[in-house]
């Protein structure tokens, strides 16, 4: 019952709008003006000659003349298309400005509210706005995806964007840009530092914040490279950086995404004096580090310790073999030493022996000497007393 009221009210409401002042249906081809419907105050009041369009509220479309293939649904949205062709136009204001603009779809509040704005003769073509004010300033920028409250709000002639959330993108005005952000959180205003920012053109994507992922790889083919060559003083470099731990401005750089508590790392300028090759600075002119670039450097740092270490290992190892055959000499020496030292012992043992014996020659010749002094004495007394005796 309630699904009949809620067909019945809605279909008053269009009986309504068909019988107010300049709103007309038109679906008869012989009028110059087939397949269009509009329903409004001003609505379609140029009766367009082109076909397959359905304007519904207050002035949409009202100056469509040749413009075709258009749905405009909300008062003044696509108000001031001429010529444009195959644009839906959803909301208060939707592509109001619009003038010969094509392919765009706007949604919501002023939802591109000024494409095609100069003059009639820029067009913004190829547009996806999403959301209260979504693209409001485009003028002539063409093939933008905004999504969200204000996203892209700012933009003007800014080609190929994507802007998502609530006031991403806000105050960009260039091309190839992308944004995915919330710029109010905690009524902090981030719209300066998106969380994800990116440029197209550049292939460069910035996460402002902590990002997990279970893998990642890098793109390292040699047929996408040339100009090899080797890296060189590796471990020098290596040597020459300073790990530190830290703590990030949080309070002072909301935006960021900073974590609290202690960090490690290292500081972008000493590094960039070390290994500039790893140090790349923002279009806000912040320098961040690329800790991934470092990694080659680590490996060739480790292979030049492992050589040196390599070289000591073998210069301890000649040295070794030199002790060894040292070790091997001193023994030789010692051996012939000790059958010397056991020479020695056996000459003295020898010399010893005839040490004895001529000890036994001495005694005997002593006691043979005084056996001759006692004969010689005997022989002194018998001689004196013959020469006593002769003389008396």
């Amino acid at each position: 019952m309630k699904r009949i009221i809620a067909v019945a009210i809605n279909f008053a409401a269009i009986i309504i709008c068909f019988i107010t002042p300049a709103a007309g249906v038109n679906i008869h081809e012989d009028t110059g003006s087939p397949y269009n419907t509009w329903a409004g105050n001003s609505a379609g009041s140029a009766t367009p000659t082109g076909r397959y369009n359905s304007f519904f509220g207050v002035g949409a479309g009202e100056f469509v003349t040749v413009g075709h293939d258009n749905s405009f649904f909300g008062a003044g949205a696509g108000q001031g298309t001429t010529t444009g062709y195959n644009n839906s136009f959803f909301g208060y204001n939707a592509g109001y400005a619009n003038a010969s603009a094509k392919y765009n779809t706007f949604f919501g509040f002023d939802a591109g509210h000024s494409t095609d704005y100069v003059d009639g003769s820029n067009t913004g073509d190829g547009n996806s706005f999403f959301g209260y004010d979504a693209g409001y300033s485009n003028t002539s920028g063409s093939y933008n995806v905004f999504i969200g409250f204000s996203a892209g709000f700012s933009n003007t002639t800014g080609r190929k964007s994507v802007f998502i959330g609530y006031e991403a993108g806000y105050s960009e005005t260039a091309s190839y840009r992308l944004y995915i952000d919330n710029c109010y959180v905690t009524n902090v205003n981030k719209c300066d530092m998106p969380l994800i920012y990116g440029e197209f053109d550049n292939r460069l994507v910035s996460i402002n914040g902590a990002l997990t992922m279970t893998a990642v790889s890098s793109s390292s083919d040699i047929r996408l490279k040339k100009n090899i060559e080797p890296l060189a003083d590796s471990l020098n470099r290596v040597l020459r950086l300073k790990g530190i731990s830290y703590e990030w401005k949080a309070d002072e750089y909301p935006g960021r995404g900073f974590g609290k508590g202690r960090a490690i790392g290292l500081i972008a300028q000493d590094a960039e004096t070390v290994i500039p090759e790893v140090v790349t600075i923002g279009k806000d002119g912040y320098k961040a580090i690329s800790y991934d670039r470092i990694l080659p450097v680590l490996v060739e740092a480790f292979k030049e310790q492992h050589k040196a270490a390599e070289a000591q290992k073998n210069a301890i190892s000649g040295e070794d073999r030199l002790l060894d055959e040292q070790e091997k000499t001193i023994l030789e020496q010692k051996s012939k030493l000790d059958e010397n030292m056991k020479l020695l012992g056996d000459q003295k043992s020898e010399i010893n022996k005839r040490k004895e014996t001529l000890d036994d020659l001495a005694a005997r010749i002593e006691q043979l000497e005084a056996e001759v002094h006692r004969l010689k004495g005997r022989d002194m007394s018998a001689k004196n007393l013959i020469d006593r005796r002769a003389r008396q």
